[in-house]
């Protein structure tokens, strides 16, 4: 089956303005381009060089030129070697190949997850030796000393860094591994998060009133969104307090409400969960926490409140309903 001028004139007229480089090619029996849109032809100076370069197989499995396929391959462009997403298009004997150059984004990637796994790995192992030499010395001071007191501020602010590596792990799954929506059961994830809670915090009075059916459209994400809210209203309130949740239903949504008689919460923290600001290097909060919040409300499409009604620290989260 050869290839018709009418076959080139509908390729010509879908991707010649396309600011994306676009071959168009058959292999009967060798490869031979039919066409190039003027961003392939800019990015590649010689189409002959990099039409020998065509990806034919993906991990040992041959990519048949009648399928659709996504794959990455590295390409000689004419500023040196880059990585490009490439979406293949089955079209006759042949195939349109759409390249999408990531070479930054592979290597700013490649950047976070070296940084993320030192930084996790280091920041672990050092708050651990730290937090075992200060709470020894701490068995050989006198409570009630300045000393002791010193010592101890020490020993919380550890704690709070070993939390934020914890954080980071919980907010780098939910960027790179997103979870398929499905529906959850929004009360048994709240009563499994109070309960660790509750055991570990005697001073912490949680006050619970969940509503029947509260069937959310979420995915596993939704306990540690949960757990967020509630970490939130502990570790930055002073002992006892009292905390207070709420689940109802509307026609529409279901609602998750928390509060809770402490200090508030800071309108630069409300703001990073809402979606209202931007972290910069003069505006940051105590924590990751809310953004967990702003990211995990994102991915399932609730969304985020502070009606103020009870308290300063009233959060109010909305969650659709499955789909019918």
């Amino acid at each position: 089956m050869s290839t018709t001028s009418s076959d080139l004139e509908l390729v010509s007229s879908l991707f010649d303005d396309v600011d994306l480089p676009v071959v168009y090619f058959k292999r009967v029996p060798d490869t031979d381009v039919l066409y190039t849109n003027e961003k392939y032809r800019s990015e590649f100076s010689d189409s002959d060089v990099v039409a020998g370069e065509r990806k034919l197989s993906e991990n040992g499995v041959e990519l048949h030129y009648h399928q659709d396929v996504d794959f990455t391959v590295e390409l000689l462009s004419v500023d040196g070697w880059k990585k490009y997403q490439c979406r293949r298009l089955g079209f006759g004997r042949g195939a349109v190949d759409i390249y999408i150059d990531i070479t930054t984004y592979s290597k700013k990637k490649e950047y976070v997850d070296v940084l993320h796994r030192l930084l996790r790995h280091n920041l672990r192992n050092e708050t651990n030796v730290i937090l075992g030499h200060a709470c020894m010395a701490l068995e050989d001071l006198e409570e009630g000393t300045k000393a002791y007191e010193s010592v101890n501020k020490v020993v919380e602010r550890v704690e709070h860094l070993r939390g934020l590596s914890d954080e980071t792990q919980i907010i780098r799954g939910v960027i790179d591994n997103p979870r398929p929506l499905k529906a959850v059961d929004l009360n048994k994830h709240i009563t499994r998060v109070v309960s660790s809670y509750d055991s570990q915090y005697p001073d912490v009075d949680f006050s619970l009133n969940l509503s029947s059916d509260c069937i959310v459209w979420a995915n596993n994400r939704l306990e540690h969104l949960v757990t967020s809210l509630v970490d939130n209203s502990i570790r930055h309130n002073s002992l006892p307090v009292s905390v207070n949740i709420d689940t109802s239903t509307t026609t529409d949504t279901i609602r998750f409400r928390i509060w809770d008689d402490g200090v508030g919460i800071p309108e630069l923290e409300q703001k990073v969960a809402t979606g209202d600001i931007t972290v910069d290097s003069l505006s940051h909060g105590s924590g990751l926490g809310f953004w967990a919040v702003k990211w995990i409300s994102d991915r399932i499409g609730a969304s985020v409140s502070f009606p103020g009604e009870h308290s300063d620290s009233d959060i109010l989260i909305e969650f659709q309903r499955p789909p019918e």
